[in-house]
């Protein structure tokens, strides 16, 4: 039986789980989570490796703000994870989001106390000093010592955090309730008819579902609890949760034997899809009636006509929105070449064929320097620049944060960008930290590859600039190790 046969019958557990708690997004936690469900309200990056005892982090490259956005809009949230046998919740659940939940709390409690956001008048009892929820709330499983080693932690984590330039004054303000976990498994026993709604609740509820079975199961069924944990070990490259859901059922019906090549297929029809749709948009007028440009798929970074966007494919249109593209996948789109308007405006097209994950770590070191180049020329020029990935942001992330990081100083309110008069020559890490943190208030959801940092390095190194040597970025994309 292939390995993808567990995904479909976890799912059930979380379709479940959604008719209940119908009012709430479901959010993905990535990487493993998003193999669970096809229809996602959003995605998280809660690691395993960072709840791990002994290694507890709180990593500033995955802040996960968006979520603190999506309890203001909405209430709550259910998250959905998996974890290998022998546990039924992932350390993520366990311990991960327990101290980002509580590191929250407690920087939200200090800037609402410093800057007198407390509503004494607020409808939402809980938003006053005194009632605040500051507690590490962890399962029952958590020992006491580990406790008192993570509380001693969370003080630091919280001045980590107000220390970063994370941009959390808004939250502050517009936050009035305290979030707080409540773990959900398949044992899980829940009265339908004694639920409490989200406006009875005295926190804003992260409802943490592992869709793991850990139970034994019959010699005749094979279930692989966790299977879609680590996909870089077993799946090919270029396959991905959403290529899983729309081609489930053919998947399911091939025999072992034929698993592999099938996929294999799909993904090379999947790139040659892609090529052939944007080639037939050769004959496109480019002067075509204006459309208001989606901004569900393209991120404007602050006040410079810099834009990051992804999954959305492009047809000839796109001219009438920009000036300059990179395109920073594999997939080229042979139509987007170089023109002019009739009203005479030139319009620029790169390729920078850089693979997806950290199979393009190299590539993108090598190409660094002609995406900071022509990204800087044509933002002095006035020009409207998007950076473009058709698989996700991580590119287009990476990037981003190298030429800003270069090029620009940030505003002392973190609001916008100003060009600096020459390129920075020193860079150090908490050079990049603060273009990271600046760059996901305007692209939630945002993440660089690890070595971004060496990169930048080296390549002033080659311009024989002085630069001081940091440590890395902690891995972003490292492999979850339960």
């Amino acid at each position: 039986m292939p390995k993808t046969d567990k995904e479909d019958h976890d799912s059930k557990f979380i379709k479940e789980l959604i008719e209940i708690y119908k009012e709430l997004p479901v959010i993905a936690n990535l990487r493993c989570g998003y193999w669970y469900f096809d229809k996602w309200d959003g995605t998280c990056y809660f690691k395993s490796t960072d709840g791990h005892y002994g290694n507890w982090s709180f990593p500033t490259t995955r802040l996960n703000l968006h979520m603190i956005e999506l309890m203001i809009q909405k209430g709550g949230c259910m998250i959905i994870d998996s974890t290998r046998k022998g546990k039924k919740f992932p350390d993520s659940f366990s311990r991960t989001i327990p101290i980002w939940i509580t590191t929250i709390n407690r920087c939200i409690y200090e800037l609402k106390l410093n800057n007198d956001y407390f509503n004494t008048q607020s409808p939402y009892y809980h938003d006053t000093e005194e009632k605040w929820d500051r507690t590490l709330h962890v399962p029952t499983w958590i020992s006491a010592s580990e406790i008192d080693q993570l509380e001693i932690l969370i003080d630091k984590f919280v001045k980590l955090l107000l220390n970063s330039g994370a941009d959390l004054q808004g939250f502050a303000k517009q936050l009035r309730k305290p979030i707080r976990p409540i773990w959900i498994g398949v044992d899980t026993r829940i009265w339908k008819d004694s639920i409490p709604s989200l406006d009875e609740l005295n926190f804003h509820p992260f409802y943490l579902i592992s869709c793991s079975n850990p139970h034994e199961h019959p010699p005749f069924r094979t279930y692989i609890q966790g299977a879609g944990d680590d996909d870089e070990s077993w799946a090919p490259f270029g396959f991905t949760p959403p290529m899983f859901w729309k081609n489930r059922e053919e998947i399911l019906d091939q025999t072992q034997d034929e698993l592999i090549p099938f996929i294999q297929d799909l993904i090379l029809q999947s790139k040659i899809q892609n090529i052939s749709i944007n080639n037939n948009n050769n004959n496109n007028n480019i002067n075509q009636e204006m459309t208001p440009l989606d901004s569900k798929f393209y991120d404007k970074i602050a006040n410079v006509s810099l834009f990051l966007g992804s999954s959305q494919e492009l047809s000839l249109s796109i001219w009438n929105h920009f000036d300059v593209i990179i395109n920073c996948c594999e997939i080229n789109y042979q139509g987007l070449a170089n023109g002019t308007t009739s009203e005479g405006r030139d319009y620029k097209y790169y390729h920078l064929p850089i693979p997806d994950g950290k199979h393009g770590h190299v590539e993108l070191e090598s190409l660094l320097p002609e995406s900071d180049k022509i990204i800087s020329q044509s933002l002095s020029e006035g020009k409207r620049v998007l950076v473009h990935s058709a698989v996700n942001k991580t590119n287009c992330v990476s990037i981003a944060i190298s030429v800003l990081t270069k090029y620009f100083n940030i505003s002392a309110d973190s609001q916008s960008l100003e060009f600096r008069p020459e390129p920075r020559k020193t860079i150090q890490k908490q050079d990049i930290t603060k273009s990271f943190l600046f760059i996901e208030k305007f692209s939630p959801q945002s993440l660089p590859y690890n070595l971004l940092h060496n990169n930048n390095n080296n390549n002033n190194n080659n311009n024989n600039n002085n630069i001081k040597k940091q440590d890395n970025f902690k891995e972003v994309e490292e492999e979850e190790n339960e």
